[in-house]
Parts: C-alpha cells; structure tokens; sequence
C-alpha cells in the first residue's frame, strides 16, 4: 500500500478514534486514548475511543448516523478550495458512509460503524504489536516522504 492510500486510511482512523490531527502532530501524548496509561493504544482502547466518537457524532441521539450527521464531523474543506474539489470531497464522503451502511438503510448504526473502522486499526499498527504507540500515531500524520 502506497504512502499516500496509508496516510489517508490513516487520517480517517485517527478521526474515527476523535484525535486532533493538529494536537496529534505537534504532541508525544496519546490524547486520552490510553486508559490505562501504559503508554499505547490497545485495539480495545482503540474500540471505546471509536465507540465515544459514534456517541459524539450521532448529535440527535438516535442510536444512528444520517449522512448529513457523519458530513458534518468530518474536516472541514481546505478555504479557497475550488468547486470540483467540493464536489469530489461531497462524493467522497457520500461513499464513505454509503460503504459503512451495509444493511442500506439509509443510516449507520453504531455496530456497522465500528466494523468498518475496524481495519483501520491494524493499517496503523506498522510494527504489528497489537498496539499503537505514540510515533505510530505520529507517522500516520506525518507528511509523505520525497
């Protein structure tokens, strides 16, 4: 997997544990992920982490996300980004959450939410620990190297 495909799979799985990129990029810290201070993110850390984001995302506390719910939580575009690249985000998004609802329904539950960000645990876990440490999540969000 290129660079480029693993740092955006990596984006969405840091948004999906609630990180801020920013916060992330400029600290050592695990930013609350580790609940029992060990100094990694154990994949059922990383699950609860992943479950208070569903709860934080599904603003009217329906036990759902709508797509406009899940939009809304992304990143917000770059300023000045142009029409086609609105659009080509817009339809990004509409696929992500179209891929996550897999019964069709319109809405993602909190279980088909967690399945599919599931693997992206496992594309951050680069030394294959079970764990993530603090330069896994860093790297994640590090530019490409030339």
């Amino acid at each position: 997997m290129s660079r480029t495909v693993l740092s955006v799979a990596a984006v969405a799985a840091l948004l999906s544990l609630g990180l801020s990129l920013p916060a992330l990029a400029a600290s050592s810290n695990l930013n609350g992920l580790d609940a029992n201070h060990d100094g990694k993110v154990s994949r059922k850390e990383a699950r609860q982490a992943q479950s208070r984001a569903f709860d934080r995302i599904d603003k009217n506390h329906d036990h759902a996300l709508s797509e406009q719910e899940f939009a809304a939580s992304q990143p917000p575009a770059p300023k000045g980004a142009k029409p086609n690249e609105l659009a080509r985000r817009k339809s990004a998004i509409h696929r992500w959450f179209s891929n996550m609802d897999k019964d069709g329904n319109g809405q993602v539950s909190k279980s088909e939410y967690l399945a599919a960000m599931a693997p992206y645990f496992d594309r951050l876990d680069t030394n294959h620990d079970g764990m993530l440490d603090a330069k896994e999540l860093q790297s994640a969000v590090a530019p490409p190297s030339q």
